[in-house]
């Protein structure tokens, strides 16, 4: 009995007249915050040669702190990696060995946007790092849910207006997915939870009008997919 009421309610679900929809919003929010990924790495026969070299360098990136007034929580250093190096072959085979390299990564928030300049001069000034760089904004998690309830209502309107066109009504949700979300940076590819760049990428443009680098608005996107019953 039990079987034959759970069969009668498969077949009534599948006979309704649905109607199932994705809606779409973009919030556009500005960065407040840069975050920088510093790469050291020296390299050197003697591995403590290379272990002193690549010591000074990230000292004197820790030594910034004070001059680009960090608190401790933005600055922070990872471990270190100490590899050795070898001669390849055309066939990509190892030979004689080349170098040990040492290598060690920094991270820095920088909350004051428009010491970009500033903060970029001095660490090639002091250290020559590779250098990376991500925008980043603080208020991301309330972005995202505010975008979600927009697209939601999108795909909700979108429903209505598609059941108004064959005469029907719109009844209660049956689904709701989201989409993964897209972040798009103004001036280069979404990277993470804001968009970055690389020294060297073609879409970084250090010297700009003045003296100062100024970050178009993050974009967040959300696409939401929903099924409706129709009455």
């Amino acid at each position: 009995m039990l079987a034959q009421t759970g069969l009668a309610a498969e077949r009534n679900f599948t006979n309704r007249r649905t109607i199932s929809v994705s809606g779409t919003a973009v919030t556009h929010t500005p960065p407040d915050m840069i975050v920088w990924s510093l790469e050291i790495a020296d390299s050197d026969k003697d591995m403590l040669a290379a272990k002193r070299s690549n010591d000074q360098r990230v000292k004197a990136i820790l030594g910034l702190r004070k001059d680009l007034r960090l608190k401790e929580a933005d600055l922070e250093t990872g471990q270190v990696s100490i590899r050795r190096e070898y001669e390849h072959d055309q066939q990509g085979h190892p030979g004689a060995f080349k170098h040990f390299t040492i290598s060690r990564s920094i991270l820095v928030r920088q909350h004051d946007l428009e010491r970009f300049d500033d903060f970029l001069e001095k660490f090639v000034a002091s250290a020559q790092p590779e250098v990376n760089f991500e925008f980043q904004s603080t208020r991301i998690q309330e972005v995202r849910a505010e975008t979600r309830l927009k697209a939601l209502q999108a795909a909700r309107e979108k429903a209505a207006a598609l059941a108004r066109a064959i005469g029907a009504k719109l009844g209660k949700v049956l689904k709701v997915d989201e989409h993964v979300p897209i972040f798009v940076g103004g001036g280069g590819g979404g990277l993470g939870g804001g968009s970055g760049f690389t020294l060297g990428d073609p879409g970084f443009e250090a010297d700009l009008p003045g003296g100062t680098f100024v970050p178009g608005p993050m974009d967040v996107r959300i696409t939401i997919y929903a099924a409706f019953e129709l009455e």
